[in-house]
């Protein structure tokens, strides 16, 4: 199910994403993050599908959802008007689980800088 879901968004803009009845089971808030709000990757991580996440890149919250029959979590982001998604894998112990119980420490709020 995770896959399938993960498929839909895949090739998907972002305003295909918010249009999408799939994204209202998507909920808005996980644990600091907040539907809307902006964060920024502040310490480098890889995710589920060995994607990179990289310090400096800018995203804002959209939503999560949880499997728990795979005890997956997908954090979905919009990054410059394209979905960004995070997987994390949460019954194991491994990096995975500890970007988890440390989001914070990895995706943080984001202070734009007025001049």
């Amino acid at each position: 199910m995770l896959s399938k879901l993960l498929s839909l968004f895949s090739k998907n803009s972002i305003k295909n994403i918010e249009s999408s009845e799939h994204l209202e089971n998507f909920k808005p808030t996980y644990q600091h993050l907040t539907k809307g709000k902006t964060y920024i990757i502040s310490k480098q991580f890889q995710d589920y599908d060995y994607k990179i996440h990289n310090v400096g890149t800018v995203i804002e919250f959209l939503g999560y959802n949880f499997f728990p029959y795979d005890a997956g979590l997908t954090l979905l982001f919009n990054q410059e008007s394209s979905e960004y998604v995070i997987r994390l894998r949460l019954d194991q112990e491994d990096s995975q689980s500890e970007v988890n119980e440390n989001l914070e420490q990895y995706i943080a709020k984001h202070e734009e800088k007025h001049t």
